[in-house]
Formats: structure tokens, C-alpha cells, sequence
């Protein structure tokens, strides 16, 4: 009888325990200084590169959970308003900063090379709001972008997000979500 009830747990926690950790042990993240990598899959493979220069924020999110096993997500933003997400990234606060700094560790570098670049623009105009809460700077890269291409919606909306948060300017704020929904 004993052994009939172990089978019956081990059967039982097969797909609830093993299955998940399968999932999970052949999910891979890869950094490198131009690009993150991803790879998952137990029996059909699915991999994506997504290259640094398209990343315009990164954020993270810990659940109790994965704050009790040290791990989090990362939401990588892009142009594109489709974050890709990488899930149970151990230590993720250091990671999302080792990534900031590779995007943003030389952006003059990159907005002097391509200076009408409006995600390079627009993403360092974020980074300065959200990481290091440089205003001031923020609202010259993000001119810098409108001046760029006047009709890149996504820069008009996050100006106009910058201006309505961190300036409370909302006429401003108000005529910059008017010429997004228009773009």
C-alpha cells in the first residue's frame, strides 16, 4: 500500500515539479558587449538576438518568490513598445545595472557618432530621467530627438510622459501627446 501511494505522488509531482525545472534549466540569457541572447527549449529550440543599440530601457521586477531565490525579470524595452522579457534572472538588480552600463556607459560616444539617432536619443534621455534623475540633460536629449525626426511617436510620447512627471509642465506634456496620436 506504501509504495502504491509513493507511486502515486511521484506520478502527481512529475509535472508539477520536474517539467518546470526542464523549462527552466534549458532557458539561457547571454550578454555580450553588442547584443543579448536567449535560448530556450526542451524539444523544440527558440532563440532571439536582440543588439544593445535597439534597447532603449531596462527595468526589473522581483516577486516575494524570486526575491527568496535571489532572481527577478528584466523587462529590456525597445522602440517597438515590445519588451522582451528574460524571466528568474539570478542576482537581476546587478544585472539590469551591468546592462545599463553597457548601454549608456559610452552613449556620447554614440550620439556623436549618429547624432540624429532618435532611439539612441530618446533611450539616454530615459536613462538620465529614470537612472540617474538628470532632468535638465534628459529634456536636451529628448529636443535633440524631436528635432531629429518630429514624428517618431514613441519620443513624442516619452517626452510628453518627461515633461507631464518630472516638469509638470502638462501644456507641454498635452501638445506632445497631440502630435504622437498625430505621427
Amino acid at each position: 500500500v506504501h509504495l502504491a501511494v509513493w507511486a502515486v505522488i511521484l506520478v502527481i509531482s512529475f509535472p508539477l515539479f520536474l517539467i518546470p525545472w526542464l523549462r527552466w534549466s534549458t532557458k539561457t540569457y547571454t550578454v555580450t558587449s553588442k547584443r543579448i541572447i536567449t535560448r530556450s527549449g526542451i524539444f523544440n529550440k527558440v532563440g532571439h538576438a536582440l543588439p544593445l543599440s535597439r534597447i532603449s530601457d531596462v527595468q526589473h521586477d522581483s516577486s516575494i518568490t524570486d526575491r527568496i531565490f535571489g532572481a527577478g525579470t528584466l523587462s529590456l524595452q525597445t522602440s517597438s513598445n515590445d519588451p522582451l522579457l528574460l524571466e528568474d534572472v539570478p542576482k537581476v538588480e546587478m544585472v539590469q545595472v551591468e546592462i545599463s552600463n553597457l548601454l549608456f556607459n559610452d552613449v556620447q560616444g554614440a550620439v556623436d557618432a549618429d547624432p540624429d539617432n532618435t532611439t539612441i536619443l530618446g533611450g539616454y534621455a530615459n536613462f538620465l530621467t529614470n537612472v540617474l534623475g538628470d532632468h535638465d540633460r534628459a529634456e536636451e536629449m529628448y529636443q535633440r530627438a524631436v528635432e531629429a525626426d518630429p514624428d517618431d511617436a514613441l519620443v513624442l510620447s516619452n517626452y510628453a510622459d518627461f515633461l507631464a512627471d518630472a516638469r509638470e509642465d502638462f501644456d507641454r506634456a498635452e501638445e506632445m501627446h497631440r502630435r504622437a496620436v498625430e505621427a
